[in-house]
């Protein structure tokens, strides 16, 4: 495994690490693309700026993914999405779409190719880390246990991929009554409910 921090979306860049990378290295196996930031604003609120820093890293570097890796040309493609995507999320409007951009890209890979693994996980709050935790510290010890995240996530893949499924959410008992208001079409096999 390589842990790579690198803009993708800058395809000169990205071009010149995998050039050296290959030197070394076999063809790449599979991708985990976990770029993202977020501002807590108002859409009226977004600037041109706000906007584009939202939308290039998870939109940005997912299309450079996808140019890059065709569908089906490696083992696996998981893209690390939020439940904001589905779940009202008024402050969020363009974390919101990227995130909605990654769970659609999932499912356009799965489509194009019987060969395809790529998997959209819209996860919902952690606890003690990240947007919630910086944004909102007294709902910090609310949301995801981050280490059991981890150690969930090969087996909520496999089982993604069983149920073929592009994209699915995984929240917390805290975020239980949220999911209680909101419908899943599990049908169009582009979204599943587990509770953790």
């Amino acid at each position: 495994i390589t842990v790579v921090t690198l803009d993708i979306s800058r395809e000169n860049d990205f071009l010149q690490w995998l050039a050296l990378y290959h030197q070394n290295h076999p063809e790449i196996a599979g991708v985990i693309h976990g770029a993202g930031t977020a501002c807590h604003l108002k859409l009226e609120e977004l600037s041109e700026d706000n906007l584009a820093q939202e939308l290039g890293g998870k939109m940005g570097g997912a299309s450079a993914i996808d140019h890059f890796f065709k569908a089906g040309s490696v083992d696996f493609l998981i893209l690390l999405s939020s439940a904001s995507a589905l779940l009202p999320s008024p402050l969020l409007s363009a974390y919101s779409a990227s995130n909605a951009y990654l769970d659609g890209m999932a499912a356009k890979r799965r489509q194009s190719s019987i060969d395809d693994r790529s998997i959209s996980i819209q996860w919902g709050s952690f606890r003690d880390i990240g947007l919630m935790a910086r944004n909102n510290p007294n709902l910090s010890r609310m949301g995801l246990d981050p280490e059991a995240a981890t150690q969930l996530t090969p087996g909520l893949f496999h089982l993604a991929l069983r149920e073929n499924l592009s994209s699915f959410m995984v929240l917390s008992n805290a975020d239980e009554s949220i999911a209680h208001s909101i419908a899943l079409d599990n049908g169009s096999n582009h979204a599943y409910l587990t509770v953790i």
